[in-house]
């Protein structure tokens, strides 16, 4: 039995909201799956996903600037 929070902050099972919207318990699962894979799918997720994965590379190449000018800074000492 999974718990979800509605609006109002109360936690309600799959079976209370099924209840509250007149339709079956696999119906409010069938509703959920199809929101939630909007939600993967939504293009402010894919740009989120884009903007984190171009700050990681941007982070990598600093990175690797740092550790060669380590590098060099050690082997001239």
């Amino acid at each position: 039995m999974r718990k979800d929070v509605a609006h109002d902050g109360m936690a309600m099972t799959y079976d209370q909201i099924a209840a509250r919207l007149g339709i079956s318990r696999q119906g409010v699962k069938k509703i959920e799956r199809r929101a939630l894979r909007k939600l993967r799918n939504s293009a402010t997720v894919q740009f989120v996903r884009a903007e984190t994965a171009r700050r990681n590379h941007e982070e990598a190449v600093v990175d690797s600037a740092v550790n060669l000018r380590f590098a060099k800074s050690q082997r001239s000492e």
